[in-house]
């Protein structure tokens, strides 16, 4: 009876596990000629993704910060129209487009 319900709860927890990594963030959409203003503790993700997709339209499937050697970066990847993901890297202390 203990083998059944362990081998129920791996494969629920297996199972939840891989359902968590589809969830992704919704997009946000902003228009064309959007200026953002770099603040003294630099850009959030929210705003570097609004970069992001100023430079690059689409889909944001997925966006993250990352933390390189002390610098902080916000990686957004993108779907385009034509199918291909394209991950775009900001500063996150300045706003520049890596």
């Amino acid at each position: 009876m203990a083998r059944i319900l362990i081998t129920c709860l791996l494969a629920l927890s297996v199972q939840t596990g891989a359902w968590a990594w589809t969830i992704e963030p919704q997009p946000t959409y902003v228009e064309a000629g959007t200026s953002l203003h770099v603040t003294q503790g630099g850009i959030s993700l929210s705003q570097a993704t609004q970069l992001a997709l100023q430079q690059n339209p689409g889909r944001v499937v997925r966006a993250e910060t990352i933390d390189r050697g002390g610098r902080r970066e916000h990686h957004i990847r993108i779907l385009g129209a034509d199918g291909r993901v394209r991950t775009v890297r900001v500063d996150a202390n300045s706003g520049r487009i890596l």
